[in-house]
């Protein structure tokens, strides 16, 4: 049996600190073939069957319902929990995700990536080769040179990376590369090298990129994602970027007083029968939030 048990987390009180977690959202579904089988739902401390029948359950506001509801499908759920063991802290290990920050240059970590790649990985690397001959037209290709120094033994077994282009004589090191073409390296080097599953986390993905080179990252990185089942989560400020993307892949994000922050999935707001009205006359995402959202 395959089910999907889905919970929203939020604050009791934005202005208590520290605050109170309370859980707003709870929703258990079936999977039945092409379709999802609702068990039950949760709106705050209300839980309902899958006909929409209020189920006369008392349950704390920082708990899950599931713990309280009981049927045959409640039960084998409950029963994966139980056998469930969560590690410690300690022994976790962060290798399987990436954040990435505005400033993020790493431009001697991505010397490291790419010669594991080179290395280690050479089908990966191929892919990388192809996909910056696209990105990049006058690129040609790397030249690896292993760093050497008598006073720092730290610099022992770590390389340097040069590039090389058409119709340029000389080499060009990482600190001569533009920001733009360091961080579209980086990009598409650290999602080839990530293992799979693994999720990567951007901060403004445009940041320092030409706009006509944006749209094809993204399609490269939703590419390698899709072939890796990788998770990439990016922020944005860019209407062409989230112009080009569909609402079911962009999170919206708001802020109150009342609520703190906020997100759910675009496709998923109440807005969406107007977003799509709008974009099937020929309007923009971006044209509803400015408008709805200043």
């Amino acid at each position: 049996e395959t089910y999907l048990l889905s919970v929203r987390i939020g604050l009791m009180n934005g202005t208590i600190k520290p605050p109170i977690l309370t859980v707003t959202n709870e929703k258990l579904v079936k999977v039945v073939g092409q379709n999802m089988e609702v068990i039950y739902t949760r709106q705050k401390n209300e839980i309902k069957d899958k006909n929409g029948s209020a189920i006369p359950l008392a349950v704390d506001q920082d708990k899950l319902g599931i713990a309280l509801f009981k049927n045959p499908d409640t039960d084998i759920v409950k029963e994966i929990f139980v056998n469930t063991s969560i590690p410690e802290f300690k022994e976790l290990s962060n290798i399987d995700s990436l954040g990435i920050g505005v400033e993020d240059l790493a431009s001697n970590n991505l010397a490291d990536i790419l010669v594991n790649l080179r290395h280690n990985n050479p089908e990966a690397y191929n892919k990388f080769l192809a996909i910056i001959k696209k990105l990049m037209p006058y690129f040609t290709s790397f030249t690896e040179i292993q760093a050497q120094s008598t006073t720092d033994p730290s610099i022992k077994g770590r390389f340097l990376i040069v590039l090389e282009e058409i119709n340029l004589k000389d080499n060009l090191s990482m600190q001569s590369i533009s920001a733009g073409d360091i961080r579209t390296l980086y990009l598409i080097a650290s999602a080839l090298n990530m293992p799979d599953h693994s999720t990567i986390i951007i901060e403004e993905i445009e940041n320092g990129i030409h706009p006509k080179r944006i749209n094809d990252l993204i399609d490269h990185l939703d590419t390698i994602s899709n072939i890796k089942s990788m998770q990439i989560i990016f922020t944005t400020h860019s209407p062409l970027v989230i112009n080009r993307l569909p609402p079911a892949k962009i999170l919206f994000v708001e802020k109150s007083q009342e609520h703190g922050t906020t997100f759910e999935l675009l496709s998923e707001t109440k807005q969406i029968l107007d977003i799509k009205e709008l974009l099937e006359h020929g309007g923009k995402i971006t044209d509803y939030l400015n408008v709805n959202n200043p």
